[in-house]
């Protein structure tokens, strides 16, 4: 589902001590959410493909984001950063990779 490209550039985050952001993509003093991050980086994340809910908790909805599915890779990962609170390194553990 993800690029293991993807994977590797939350480790970085955390290795360059990057502040993690929950609910704002970034707050211009160099701090990012999740997608944020990979927007920086320009390592587009795939809002396409449909999934169905998260594959740690089973939820369909977001928490933080109201009446907001989990219903794309993309979606995904905002809930893994915002309800999860997951950092950079749980995200990059966490995340469902695709291996190439």
């Amino acid at each position: 589902m993800f690029k293991p490209e993807v994977r590797e550039a939350f480790r970085v985050a955390a290795l360059a001590g990057v502040p993690q952001l929950i609910g704002i993509v970034s707050d211009n003093k160099g701090g990012y959410c999740a997608q944020g991050w990979l927007n920086r980086l320009g390592i587009p994340i795939d809002y396409i493909s449909v999934i169905h809910g998260c594959h740690l908790c089973g939820a369909t909805m977001q928490t933080y984001h109201k009446n907001m599915g989990i219903s794309s890779p993309l979606l995904l990962l905002v809930h893994l950063n915002n309800d999860h609170r997951l950092d950079w390194l749980g995200l990059a553990e966490k995340i469902p990779v695709t291996e190439e």
